[in-house]
């Protein structure tokens, strides 16, 4: 079990070891709860970049992406 405490103004730090096994970032954000037990769960919420998305979405055919914004700017369907 690794241990903090609570400095000024009620902040800790994420101990190095935690940071490394979970793979913490700088933009990394905690999200806190507290359960119906009482204690606490912290999960994390990562940036997601474009590079994260790569090959998530393909398209069925050609995208023409100079048409499309046109027709996106008249308000016609896509």
């Amino acid at each position: 079990m690794v241990t903090t405490k609570l400095y000024n103004r009620y902040q800790t730090v994420v101990p190095a070891e935690i940071r490394k096994k979970l793979d913490m970032k700088k933009d990394d954000i905690l999200d806190w709860r507290v359960t119906e037990n009482g204690t606490a769960e912290i999960r994390i919420k990562r940036k997601t970049s474009l590079k994260d998305m790569e090959g998530i979405f393909t398209a069925k055919s050609h995208i023409n992406s100079v048409e499309l914004k046109k027709k996106v700017q008249k308000g016609e369907k896509i």
